[in-house]
């Protein structure tokens, strides 16, 4: 498999200790080559210490991205407004 990012391990281990989440090959896969997570992961994805772990590896991920939607001065057009 191709790694996706250029996260490292120690920087996962690190973001799940700090959440009290263990580090298992789940993660690993899931974070350094994109493998759908099983349906326990992805339950647990959505809860409590691993929502809030995956929050902070998505954060860490986009630190090096300068982008940021919508821009401040965005706003919707007359026809997108709810009426």
């Amino acid at each position: 498999m191709i790694r996706k990012t250029d996260m490292t391990d120690e920087t996962l281990q690190r973001i799940l200790a700090e959440h009290g989440v263990p580090c298992d090959s789940e993660w690993k896969a899931l974070v350094f080559f994109g493998v759908r997570p099983s349906k326990g992961l992805l339950r647990r994805l959505h809860r409590g210490k691993h929502k809030k772990a995956l929050d902070a590896i998505m954060l860490e991920l986009s630190k090096g991205i300068t982008h940021r939607f919508p821009p401040a001065e965005w706003q919707p057009s007359s026809y997108r407004k709810a009426s």
